[in-house]
């Protein structure tokens, strides 16, 4: 596997010889435990906080709203629904 430039599901799966669905379900999986485990250890005091750190962690581009609000779809309706409501609380209208 090349490590040296990020991949797609798909790419991923071909890679693994596992479903595109499978990597899906994987990483959502993953996600949602890491947001948990940052919220539960006190590393972030809010679920739009909890995204950040993730983020920071995982050296995502916290470059725009637009990067941010793609990795929040990588995590389960609730938490995006939760984020969201954290991040119009905080930011307003900036955040849409």
């Amino acid at each position: 596997m090349d490590y040296n430039h990020p991949m797609n599901g798909a790419e991923i799966a071909r890679e693994i010889g596992i479903t595109r669905q499978a990597v899906s379900y994987t990483l959502r999986k993953s996600m949602i435990k890491m947001y948990h485990t940052v919220i539960d250890k006190g590393w972030a005091e809010s679920p739009f906080e909890a995204v950040i750190v993730l983020m920071s962690i995982l050296n995502v581009n916290k470059g725009d709203m637009k990067d941010i609000q793609e990795f929040i779809s990588l995590f389960s309706l609730d938490i995006q629904k939760d984020v969201k409501n954290d991040a119009l609380e905080k930011y307003g209208e900036r955040f849409n």
